[in-house]
């Protein structure tokens, strides 16, 4: 760095110039994409490098999580330390799961309701219900189930805890493939779906897993040439339509979308946990995706359906089982276990001294740039906005032992049986979160997840609006600049720490939605425009502004 007193040569300069570095395109111009000019070396690295940076950080998150469960020296003696310890230690033995193969797989789908692909399956088309075999799953069919359950609070009362109805999430199935073709091909937006179609066919035709599932080749291949079709077409409405929560209750909820047999979804497997009345509120995600399922499902066969609901299942739990093209690695063992309870709190108790304090007086001073922004906003809306509280951290209960391990009392634990033993802990968790409907979450609780939504227009102007307030406020004008990248100003560096942050998979197709959205958020903030001098004819030129 040569000491000079210009440039920045802090850990976290370096490590924002290494990944300016690897990323910036600069025989792109900016001002035409700027999704391209921040990322394009990013999507020239190896599909197994494209990491961005919430990846990254899960990575770390992951490490910290391998070094805690697999310690042989620590004081912890508590039941869910030591369940978490013998979980991990038993996902790791590659010669008992070795030998046990997909087995377990193969006996747990004989113990579900099952379709023609599963070899001998004895099926009933003229009395099988798509609503009882989606609701028997629940759990083990993951996010990729035609209806998934979870929970919401009430709109008159945000601690009662509430059904929810989700759409299904197929991008862990659907992206791979999705990536290999843009890869290989290079298919317009126009044949994308076909060819999907038809990968996905060969990649599950082909697959280990399947030909356990189905020996016979020829009805493995008819059958999953539905069920390719199906899960595309269900991810096409899933994507498409509107996602937003409607609030209503169960009864306006069938009169909406009234060709889904809700009561036999519902109460397949939940029937002694939850009661619902036409008047209980409940919250659907996407109510829109609802109305056109029930149209898909009326043009499908009940063969389909069903292979549909098997082989989503497969897919969910194949990830627990021993597959000699994947060997068990610290990794994948970690991701099985990252989101049980008790690993959670092994976590949180090994980490205690985050400043959750500074952390929240923070997110409060973005709130108040975020208000400042955006004074054309609707007061009222302004207001909501301004009574927002932040969560920060993780919910007390998760420190407290009894509470923990209380759901998982009944759950035998077997450290020779690996995958029957991680299945019925999160099976366990998941149906005993929907057991909490009806009652109340304490203050520092949350429903599921949070969101992990992205509103970049909104981030961006929030941003600007706060780097306009500190360089009117500031005597100095300028910070040092990062090393190698000397030729960029202030708002340039600010624009660029953007656009390599967000590089993602989802953006490796000139023209994607993804490219389309980032370019968007840029060329909506006039900073852009004036910073990097976009001529008046230029694609990113900002015009008027639309926020």
């Amino acid at each position: 760095m040569g000491g000079l007193p210009k440039v920045c040569n802090s850990k976290d300069c370096i490590e924002i110039a290494f990944r300016f570095t690897n990323n910036i395109d600069d025989s792109v111009d900016p001002c035409n994409n700027f999704y391209r000019y921040s990322c394009g070396k990013f999507h020239r690295q190896d599909l197994d490098r494209q990491m961005n940076f919430l990846e990254t950080q899960t990575d770390s998150t992951r490490r910290a999580l391998y070094a805690l469960l697999s310690t042989t020296d620590s004081n912890d003696t508590s039941r869910t330390a030591q369940l978490s310890r013998s979980l991990f230690g038993s996902c790791m033995d590659n010669f008992r799961r070795s030998n046990a193969g997909y087995s377990p797989l193969i006996e747990r789908l004989k113990n579900l309701p099952c379709g023609p692909l599963l070899s001998g399956c004895n099926f009933d088309s003229a009395s099988y219900s798509w609503e009882r075999h989606s609701g028997m799953l629940g759990w083990y069919a993951g996010t990729f189930n035609l209806v998934n359950f979870g929970t919401d609070v009430h709109p008159q009362d945000r601690t009662q805890i509430t059904l929810q109805f989700i759409p299904p999430d197929l991008s862990e199935i659907l992206d791979p493939v999705r990536e290999q073709l843009i890869e290989l091909a290079h298919p317009g937006p126009t044949e994308i779906d076909t060819l999907l179609q038809v990968q996905l066919r060969q990649n599950l035709t082909k697959s280990v897993l399947f030909e356990y599932i189905q020996p016979d080749e020829k009805q493995r291949q008819n059958a999953l040439e539905e069920v390719s079709q199906l899960m595309v077409d269900v991810n096409k409405i899933a994507t498409t339509t509107p996602s937003n929560v409607t609030d209503i209750t169960f009864g306006e909820l069938k009169q909406a979308v009234p060709n889904i047999a809700w009561n036999d979804l519902l109460y397949a497997e939940l029937s002694t946990m939850i009661k619902l009345s036409d008047s209980t509120m409940i919250s659907v995600v996407n109510l829109a995706y609802f109305e056109q399922l029930s149209q898909l499902v009326a043009k499908s066969s009940p063969q389909a359906l069903a292979n549909y609901l098997v082989a989503v299942t497969a897919k969910q739990l194949e990830q627990f089982v021993y597959d000699e093209k994947i060997q068990p690695t610290w990794n994948r063992c970690i991701e099985n276990m990252e989101s049980l309870e008790p690993v959670e709190k092994l976590y949180i108790l090994s980490h205690p001294n985050y400043q959750f304090d500074k952390i929240k007086s923070y997110l409060k001073e973005v709130k108040q740039s975020f208000i400042l922004a955006h004074q054309a906003t609707l007061l009222r809306h302004l207001g909501e906005i301004n009574r927002i509280a932040f969560l920060v951290g993780y919910p007390k209960r998760l420190t407290d032992e009894s509470l923990v391990t209380k759901p998982f009392a009944s759950v035998p634990i077997d450290p020779n049986d690996y995958f029957t033993s991680i299945t019925g802990l999160l099976k366990q968790q998941s149906t005993y979160r929907l057991s909490q409907i009806g009652t109340y979450l304490d203050a520092d609780d949350t429903t599921d997840e949070l969101l992990r939504t992205t509103e970049l227009a909104d981030a961006l102007k929030t941003t600007s609006n706060s780097y306009s307030k500190w360089d009117q406020g500031s005597s100095t004008h300028t910070e040092r600049n990062l090393p190698g990248f000397d030729n960029y100003d202030d708002v340039q560096n600010m624009m660029m720490v953007f656009g390599t942050l967000f590089c993602n998979r989802e953006g490796a197709q000139p023209g994607s939605p993804y490219e389309a959205m980032i370019n968007t958020a840029a060329s909506n903030l006039r900073l852009f425009s004036t910073h990097f001098k976009c001529p008046s004819g230029s694609a990113l030129y900002n015009r008027k502004s639309c926020l």
